[in-house]
């Protein structure tokens, strides 16, 4: 499975990116350890706020995939 953009490009010198996808769990750690992030601010929510977003379109995609299977499949 290719992980999105904005995900893989989180791996940068001054962050990492874990994805942990395991038969019960699949769970992805970004961390982010520049020095400036405590000065920015409403931080917190910024981080919230893209969280929710991606992971909306992560649930309308998963939503998606099985209409489009059977698509595929010649069912209308």
């Amino acid at each position: 499975m290719k992980l999105p953009a904005w995900i893989a490009r989180h791996g940068s010198k001054r962050s990492a990116a874990a994805v942990i996808n395991t038969f019960t769990r699949f769970r992805i750690i970004l961390t982010n350890t520049v020095k400036y992030v405590t000065n920015v601010e409403s931080y917190d929510r910024r981080i919230q706020s893209a969280i929710n977003i991606h992971g909306r379109k992560m649930q309308r995609r998963a939503e998606f995939l099985p209409t489009r299977a059977l698509r595929r499949a010649g069912w209308k």
